[in-house]
């Protein structure tokens, strides 16, 4: 490591635990779930909807597939309107269908990060075999309403659109019945990444980006009891990496030092 430099030492920061009791205190908590509360109370902070507005269930049978997913997009923001939302959420298409009398139920729905399991056995992968995963068919016990009867149905998720920021977080952690960490290598890009070739739903007439760029990596090591969070972050200004650890912040001696098997959370920004 060079240019090492300590910013100001501040142990913990109280001002989000004002606001939600799991980070009063100096416990460690997840990188993770912090993210998303945060998100949360920016996006809430900003909402120009002040009353809540109870949006209605959707109904999509015989409706073109392009106004089906633009009607739900503006429903959502008769209760839910930020530039939070506008830069870091996208949208996606869940399907769901009866293998037995082939009753469909189609909703679409904004999402902010795309949630990836990880291979068991600490396996090799890729971000893009992970997404690959995420976007194929799987099946779920549910009831039927046509048949009255609890089935083995498909399920399956298609992105319509992508946010201009992309959210990509690795399940590492698991409940087994013990909580327990994947420690697999996650092999992924750091830039001209072509996500929105994933953006398939609707054709992608919707989807307006399509290459991205890694510019930031929450890393986590150790297990779930006792571990440790540091942050890889490029520069636009000096077009280094650099990480973040507690107080110190440093260089990266190379690029692909951004890539290891303590990834836990990657932040991509659309090219265009």
């Amino acid at each position: 490591m060079k240019n090492v430099f300590n910013l100001k030492k501040k142990l913990y920061n109280p001002l989000i635990g004002k606001f939600n009791d799991m980070f009063r205190g100096k416990d460690q908590q997840d990188a993770h779930e912090l993210l998303l509360i945060l998100m949360e109370y920016l996006h809430q902070d900003v909402n120009l909807v002040r009353r809540k507005v109870k949006i209605p269930e959707q109904k999509n049978d015989n409706i073109p597939e392009i106004k089906a997913a633009e009607n739900a997009w503006e429903m959502e923001k008769l209760a839910d309107q930020s530039f939070i939302r506008e830069t870091f959420y996208g949208q996606q298409r869940s399907t769901l269908t009866c293998p037995h009398c082939g009753w469909s139920s189609v909703t679409y729905e904004s999402f902010f990060e795309l949630p990836l399991k990880l291979p068991n056995g600490n396996k090799r992968c890729s971000v893009a075999q992970l997404i690959e995963t995420y976007l194929s068919r799987d099946h779920v016990p549910y009831k039927c309403p046509t048949c009255k009867k609890e089935r083995q149905c498909s399920k399956q998720f298609e992105i319509v659109k992508l946010p201009l920021i992309l959210t990509v977080s690795l399940g590492r952690f698991y409940n087994d019945g013990l909580s327990s960490k994947k420690q697999n290598f996650v092999d992924f890009e750091l830039s001209d990444v072509n996500f929105g070739q994933y953006a398939k739903a609707c054709n992608g007439q919707l989807n307006r980006y399509k290459d991205y760029t890694l510019y930031g990596v929450s890393n986590h090591s150790g297990s779930l009891e006792c571990g440790h969070y540091t942050a890889y972050c490029f520069s636009q200004v000096y077009r280094k990496w650099y990480k973040y650890d507690d107080t110190e912040v440093s260089e990266l001696d190379s690029p692909s030092d951004v890539k290891s098997p303590k990834a836990y959370i990657l932040f991509y920004s659309a090219k265009n």
